[in-house]
């Protein structure tokens, strides 16, 4: 573009997503597993009180543009034991 380099990326992020060039779905899973458990370690003291609160920011954060990724067994078992794990400690 206008004489500009333009420098190809494996990875980046759009619109709060991550994006590969492979179109690969890992990428953006593993950074929804890793912010939706930053959230459940913020939200920790209270989860004890109210599910609504694991409901309302840790799942909503995790399945943040889930509707755009391709759904494996193996992304699926992620999913569920991440889940699963956080309904423990509450």
């Amino acid at each position: 573009m206008n004489g500009a380099k333009i420098v190809e990326v494996e990875v980046f992020t759009y619109l709060s997503a991550k994006i590969s060039t492979t179109g690969d779905s890992e990428v953006e899973i593993h950074a929804r597993l890793s912010k939706a458990s930053q959230k459940a370690v913020e939200k920790k003291d209270h989860q004890h009180k109210d599910l609504r609160i694991f409901k309302s920011n840790v799942l909503s954060t995790l399945l943040y543009g889930s509707d755009s990724w391709k759904m494996t067994n193996g992304i699926s078992k992620k999913l569920e034991v991440f889940q699963n794990r956080c309904l423990r400690r509450i």
